[in-house]
């Protein structure tokens, strides 16, 4: 893939290496979505609108550095993400981002 917005990215305080990132990339994996990470330093409402905004799926991950997992699409608005969960939601909360790409019914 030559364009760089052809994934769901993954906007986080955290490591790329830290275990909840690895359980959010599992799960969309999972159901085959491809997916960037980059680390970036804000809190998870924020990163998760941002990821939204620069993905073509215009759906995104935000991970704050406490471990706060959000789920944003682009058209809801700044203050309302579409999930919430913590950081024993990781694999869940990737595979249910994949599913509003997708379409389907979430888990």
């Amino acid at each position: 893939m030559t364009d760089d917005n052809n994934y769901l990215f993954i906007l986080t305080g955290l490591e790329p290496e830290h275990s909840i990132i690895k359980d959010i990339c599992t799960g969309l994996e999972e159901e085959g979505i491809p997916y960037q990470v980059r680390k970036e330093e804000r809190n998870s409402i924020h990163l998760s609108y941002t990821a939204a905004s620069l993905s073509i799926y215009k759906v995104g991950i935000g991970v704050s550095k406490e471990g706060n997992v959000m789920v944003h699409h682009e058209k809801l608005p700044y203050e309302r993400p579409y999930l919430t969960g913590k950081a024993n939601d990781g694999r869940k909360m990737g595979q249910n981002a994949a599913r509003l790409v997708k379409g389907l019914v979430l888990k």
